[in-house]
């Protein structure tokens, strides 16, 4: 089946949970009340196929790639399990687990619920899938430990080949995404829990409680999104959207509707749930919600999402829609081109426009080299005070590619207002754009900084890249590879312009470039083919055999596929240093 209906399915069965108790009848919800006393609710009758509904719907969702939705059933029903916790004794994750992380709320639900193993292999491939490698490690050796031994006779060989799997990953270094997700847990975590008791909660919730839930949702949706878990946030924004009307308007009587209030079934069935009504009337929901679906690639639905739902700024501000106006352009921009976005955004009253608002459509006319709009669209940002530094220098690509015979006059005053807007002098400025504006303007850059001597110019560049290296060095920061580049070319000209080289200037260039290297020890360059021919001709060149050799068998053990040339060079570098070779 499809995710949309496997999550349906479990959220049927979480309603079974939180009561009153009912089991599923072909389409039918039929409660089972004792008869004696209609009050009395039944055992849940589902409880030992738990585990196979569980796993059944996380492999779906593993299956086509929600592996945070995989997730997200495991946390929704763990929060419904406790208030079962008094009659079993459930096993506790180990101190070290923070609460809410990933590992302590596995580790609870794996433990409360029978034929566990299977749910277990679920939970470790979701982890890796979202690059949480080492989470799955952790969760399968808690799960493994003396204390768990009544759990790991039911262990599956697939639990075990998933460990495997999640050590050789984790072995490497963590990558972004996996801190990334580690965090969005914490947001979605707090904001489940939050609707969960807020749908068990009496009295009206008021107007201050929904904004402040509507930035919280809008927030977890940006991180689900920027996670690659974009539906996950939908579906959070669902329960939070469900949570709020259950308690606008009060409890349902009837079997069908206790099940179903909490989820939105009534609403929405087994579609991927759209916050409406309170939430959707926040800007930073409806914008997030949009951004989810492009995201997504529903771009018409997202598209409708913002038409649809924009009238009830009527009575508002101008500003409220600000946020979604943005997303919305920006998805009319992938949907249906720039020009089209262009035409949406000369409709736009100029006081429902900001900075980004600009940003967004230079952006888009910039990747279809439209500069003369980018221009026009800077000479408007400039006039009501949207100029922001992106926008500035995407203008000065502009001006570079016109024909204007004035290109300097123009990019220096586009410089001063950028300065401006950054809260330096122009000189700073251009000092920490500079190398963004060598590959930008690559003519012009030397001219802004007033290197107006093609016979220097090179000499002052090394300059300035010698200062910012020792400056990011004494701030105990990575030079940038910019930089790195710059000082290692400058001592490669070095070589090249010199017929006999002095000892003392040969032995300067040697240790300088040992301690750039030192510092840029975890820059990509270092994988780089050519920086490492480069390096290690450089290096020969200055006579640093032992460097040049330990910095080519360094790149082959990191795995580096190395040319003949660095090759070469380092065999060569052996061979006059007297160093053995294999």
């Amino acid at each position: 089946g499809n995710f949309e209906d496997a999550v349906a399915i479990m959220y049927t069965v979480i309603g079974e949970i939180k009561g009153p108790k009912c089991f599923i009848s072909g389409s039918d919800l039929e409660s089972i009340h004792n008869e004696e006393n209609p009050d009395e609710v039944a055992p849940f009758p589902l409880q030992e196929e738990l585990g196979e509904i569980l796993s059944s719907v996380m492999r779906i969702c593993n299956k086509s790639g929600r592996f945070g939705l995989s997730l997200l059933c495991c946390q929704l029903l763990d929060l419904e399990l406790q208030v079962d916790e008094g009659n079993n004794k459930v096993s506790e994750a180990p101190q070290q687990s923070p609460p809410g992380s990933l590992e302590q709320t596995l580790f609870r639900v794996i433990c409360k619920i029978p034929q566990n193993e299977d749910v277990l292999v679920s939970a470790l491939v979701a982890l890796c899938g979202l690059g949480c490698s080492s989470n799955a490690v952790g969760l399968y050796e808690m799960m493994r430990s003396p204390n768990e031994q009544q759990l790991n006779d039911t262990f599956s060989t697939g639990a075990d080949e998933c460990y495997q799997y999640a050590q050789s990953l984790a072995v490497k270094t963590e990558s972004s995404i996996e801190n990334r997700y580690e965090s969005t847990n914490v947001h979605i975590h707090r904001l489940t829990a939050t609707a969960w008791s807020l749908e068990r909660s009496k009295g009206k919730i008021s107007q201050k409680q929904i904004e402040m839930l509507a930035a919280a949702t809008a927030r977890t949706m940006r991180c689900c999104t920027d996670a690659g878990q974009p539906e996950t946030g939908i579906y959070v924004a669902d329960l939070v959207k469900n949570a709020i009307h259950s308690r606008q308007s009060g409890p349902d009587s009837s079997v069908r509707g206790a099940v179903t209030s909490f989820f939105g079934f009534n609403n929405w069935s087994n579609e991927i749930g759209k916050p409406t009504d309170e939430l959707i009337q926040h800007d930073s929901v409806l914008s997030e919600t949009i951004r989810a679906y492009r995201t997504n690639g529903w771009i018409d639905e997202a598209l409708d999402l913002l038409v649809s739902n924009t009238d009830f700024a009527k009575s508002s501000s101008s500003e409220q829609w600000i946020q979604s106006t943005n997303e919305g352009l920006r998805t009319l921009i992938v949907q249906r081109g720039v020009n089209e976005a262009l035409t949406l955004f000369r409709d736009i009253d100029s006081d429902k426009r900001n900075s980004e608002t600009f940003s967004i459509i230079a952006d888009g006319l910039a990747k279809e080299l439209q500069w003369t709009e980018v221009e026009d669209l800077y000479h408007e940002a400039l006039k009501g005070g949207h100029v922001t530094e992106h926008l500035a220098l995407l203008t000065m690509k502009a001006v570079a590619a016109s024909n204007s015979g004035v290109k300097m006059r123009v990019l220096r005053g586009i410089v001063k207002e950028a300065s401006r807007v950054a809260g330096v002098d122009s000189k700073q400025w251009l000092k920490s754009r500079y190398w963004y504006l060598k590959q930008a303007l690559p003519y012009h850059a030397r001219l802004l900084m007033w290197w107006n001597d093609p016979s220097t110019s090179l000499d002052e560049e090394l300059d300035m890249a010698l200062q910012q290296f020792h400056e990011r060095r004494r701030r105990a920061l990575s030079p940038k590879d910019d930089v790195i580049k710059c000082i290692l070319h400058g001592a490669l000209r070095y070589i090249h312009e010199t017929d006999s080289m002095e000892p003392i200037q040969s032995n300067e260039w040697l240790n300088l470039l040992l301690g750039v290297l030192n510092e840029a020890r975890y820059s990509k360059l270092r994988d780089n083919h050519k920086f490492i021919d480069d390096v290690s001709y450089a290096f020969r060149a200055l006579k640093g055999n032992a460097e040049c050799v330990d910095f080519v068998v360094d790149a082959v053990m990191r795995g580096v596929v190395v040319s003949d040339t660095a090759k070469t060079e380092a065999l060569t570098a052996a061979k006059e240093a007297g160093i053995a070779t294999n």
